[in-house]
């Protein structure tokens, strides 16, 4: 159990921050029903929590919030195992933080996050993944954005015919749990950012009534293209209907798409353009290392104006969602291979164990020669952009001597999982 004083505490009691019990399940609800309107009603979430039905974690993935015995809030942490840099690294997601409205404007939720961060530490997780609800927020408590999206909205006529198009199948709900799983766990060492997925991870690609999203796939060479089932695969596409959007504006989605390589990816581009007859718009959420603004045929996005005297176009938006942060710096720098006699300042006011300067040894670990960071002493956020951008002392040699190497060459940071 972690105990830490917010800094405003509402009351002289520090919060205490403790596993939740079966009877803290109607209050949780309720919070975060409150807290969190129009996804889940507190009866639903009440369901989820006693049957355990969740993604992500049931009951025991909950933690209760209270001064002096007092309920004052709740989140969610999640253990993950998060791929970056060909490393899988232990990661806790945080998620569902919320506080009693007659708590609110107190300090709870910072001391929440600050007690939930500690607890992630000791139970030896490396890094903590999050999305915010407002990012300055969290960069206070030591976060950073980390990656980012372009969305685009263009028809599919848009999209280049590629002809290896001819390559990509759809494949039924039972063949996609057959096939997807296996490729994705191969490419996921390859691919920055990308979470562990087994079990209930994959309960998306089919429903309780044994239907689910459109999912395409690209055999693998060699293998039939008419007949993928049980054959390897190259890359996969998870697609529906974009909910909301009225019929005159029939809306195909991208949920997410993972490819092994140039001729899977334009497979899979290529089979969006074929979908001209159905759908009359496109929605899909690039990475910046697709360069798709170099592949569609107008990269326009559908229904903006024009720019600068309407001679420019908006031809993505983009987006921002995870954040990240360092919950042990010894555990990243060691995985960085610091080198011997180099130093780091280091500066976290939230978990002082990561402050002062570390220094590489000619073991190839990393020892905190002194508690105090001085001055010119890096801020630990800024210690998880240059993990990132793979620009820590060493960490380019590191990588280089691992042999890793990214599919189709792109180290863009992608999160597929909300949660």
């Amino acid at each position: 159990m972690s105990q830490i004083s917010p800094s405003a505490p509402p009351a002289d009691s520090p919060l205490t921050l403790r596993p939740a019990r079966a009877e803290d399940i109607p209050p949780l609800a309720r919070l975060w029903a409150t807290a969190f309107p129009g996804s889940r009603s507190a009866s639903q979430r009440v369901e989820e929590l006693e049957e355990g039905t969740g993604r992500y974690g049931g009951l025991e993935s909950c933690w209760v919030g209270e001064v002096d015995g007092r309920f004052v809030g709740g989140l969610r942490s999640y253990r993950m195992e998060l791929s970056l840099w060909g490393q899988v690294i232990s990661t806790q997601g945080l998620a569902a933080v919320a506080v009693s409205p007659e708590a609110r404007q107190q300090g709870v939720g910072a001391a929440l996050c600050r007690a939930a961060l500690q607890q992630a530490r000791e139970e030896g997780q490396e890094l903590s993944l999050l999305y915010p609800y407002r990012a300055d927020f969290y960069r206070r408590l030591g976060y950073t954005l980390a990656g980012e999206l372009h969305r685009y909205i263009v028809a599919p006529e848009e999209f280049p015919r590629f002809p290896e198009a001819r390559e990509a199948r759809m494949v039924s709900p039972d063949q996609a749990l057959q096939l997807i799983p296996p490729f994705y766990d191969e490419a996921h060492s390859r691919t920055q950012g990308l979470i562990a997925r087994s079990g209930r991870l994959w309960s998306f690609l089919k429903d309780p009534q044994g239907e689910g999203p459109l999912v395409v796939v690209v055999p693998g060479s060699g293998e039939s293209a008419a007949d993928p089932a049980g054959s390897p695969i190259r890359g996969y596409l998870v697609a529906g209907n974009d909910p909301g959007r009225s019929r005159e504006k029939q809306t195909l989605r991208i949920q997410e798409m993972v490819v092994a390589d140039l001729a899977a990816h334009r497979a899979l581009l290529g089979w969006i353009s074929l979908q001209r007859d159905q759908w009359r718009r496109v929605i899909y959420d690039a990475l910046p290392g697709e360069h798709l603004e170099r592949l569609l045929g107008h990269p326009r996005r559908q229904g903006s104006p024009g720019a600068r005297g309407g001679l420019w176009f908006a031809s993505a938006t983009l987006l921002r969602g995870p954040m990240l942060r360092v919950v042990n710096a010894a555990g990243i720098l060691s995985r960085t291979g610091l080198p011997a006699g180099s130093t780091l300042p280091l500066q976290d006011p939230v978990l002082p164990e990561n402050t002062g300067v570390w220094t590489g040894t000619d073991g190839g670990d990393v020892q905190r020669r002194s508690q105090e960071a001085g001055d010119g002493a890096l801020p630990v956020a800024v210690l998880a952009e240059l993990f990132l951008d793979g620009a820590l002392p060493g960490h380019a040699q590191a990588v280089e001597a691992q042999g890793w190497s990214p599919l189709m060459g792109i180290r863009d940071f992608r999160l597929l999982d909300t949660f």
